[in-house]
């Protein structure tokens, strides 16, 4: 009994390690925007990895507000400021805490005024941002479904099927012939 007791728990513990590697984490991180004059917007585009933009509050001055445009995009507006805070939050949806984004920070209006900053900020197991020369007009504003670059690495089906029929061994308990003497 005590055997059958141990290769259950093997076989619901590979079932369990084998199907529940892409369970969704979170994360949530608060920036401070200065040191790039006047700015009245802010767009931040979900790139590459496996992250998507859940929320993006708290913002230091009350006449900003943000809005998630679809899963890759996100879009703050206010009155024109030098200086803000705000909190970004995000869900691993591929590989956990690998991903980047590009932020861009605009006096005058999106696409219309002047572009103050464009910083790719990348996470891998810390913070880290550079410049970036993307051309601006190549960002998709438009479709809210969108997930421009950004893609999930989905769980092989193999993988899937693997774990479900261990899943499944583990509950069914193996019958042995009685031999006869």
């Amino acid at each position: 009994m005590r055997i059958k007791l141990i290769k259950l728990i093997v076989v619901l513990t590979l079932g369990v390690v084998i199907c529940l590697p892409g369970v969704a984490g979170a994360w949530s991180q608060q920036f401070n925007e200065s040191g790039v004059g006047n700015f009245d917007a802010m767009e931040l585009f979900m790139v590459s990895g496996g992250s998507e933009w859940t929320s993006v509050a708290g913002f230091s001055n009350g006449s900003w507000s943000g809005e998630i445009v679809n899963p890759s995009y996100v879009l703050a507006t206010g009155n024109t400021i030098t200086n803000l805070n705000f909190t970004l939050k995000g869900t691993d949806v591929g590989p956990p805490n690998v991903f980047a984004f590009d932020f861009l920070a605009w006096d005058g209006g999106i696409l219309t005024g002047t572009l103050k900053e464009q910083t790719r900020v990348t996470y891998n197991n810390g913070w880290h941002f550079a410049a970036s020369t993307i051309d601006v007009n190549d960002y998709d504003r438009t479709d809210p479904t969108a997930v421009l670059s950004s893609s999930a690495v989905p769980l092989p089906p193999s993988a899937l099927l693997l774990g479900t029929g261990l899943l499944g061994l583990g509950f069914v308990p193996l019958r042995r012939k009685k031999t006869e003497v």
